[in-house]
């Protein structure tokens, strides 16, 4: 039911999940850059924190270009 109605508001906004998904890629290159920062005691290895952030980088970048293309093209019908 949380999942309809999280679906109807991106499609109702896209401008609001690419700002969303600018957010992740923020903080996946945080990630990228400095995984010392990240590193815990229980999880020691940067080279994780840094895939995981490169990971968040490319699919949330990708969403935030298939977001703002929808946003553009709801603007030029409108």
């Amino acid at each position: 039911m949380r999942w309809r109605r999280v679906s109807a508001w991106i499609e109702k906004s896209p401008v609001h999940a690419t700002i969303g998904s600018l957010v992740f890629v923020a903080l996946g290159l945080a990630l990228t850059i400095t995984p010392d920062s990240f590193v815990h005691p229980g999880r020691r290895s940067a080279l994780l924190i840094r895939l995981v952030g490169i990971a968040c980088v490319t699919f949330f970048g990708l969403c935030a270009v298939m977001w703002s293309r929808r946003a553009l093209q709801d603007r030029l019908r409108s």
